[in-house]
């Protein structure tokens, strides 16, 4: 029937697409990565790190005496309690 958009002249009346050029992209060969900047860049100083301080470790208390122990003391300095340290491990 060639009515509406079907019709001879309609081709005619629609508006055409814009075509916007663009310029030609960089394109790394194969297998490389590119290194092209794709956003913001900042740089970014990274501190050393730092060595655990003493005051930070855990205390360790006989379970008998409640004397100050260190990691992996056989047995209580103060009361001679053996002491067992496989519940850390």
């Amino acid at each position: 029937m060639r009515v509406g958009e079907f019709a001879d002249d309609a081709v005619a009346d629609t508006p055409q697409p814009l075509t916007v050029e663009t310029p030609p992209e960089l394109v790394s060969s194969s297998g490389e990565l590119s290194t092209e900047s794709i956003g913001v860049a900042t740089t970014v100083t990274v501190p050393e790190p730092v060595a655990p301080h003493v005051e930070d470790a855990p205390n360790y208390f006989c379970e008998n005496c409640k004397g100050k122990v260190a990691l992996g003391d056989p047995e209580c300095s103060t009361c001679e309690e053996t002491l067992n340290w496989s519940g850390l491990t």
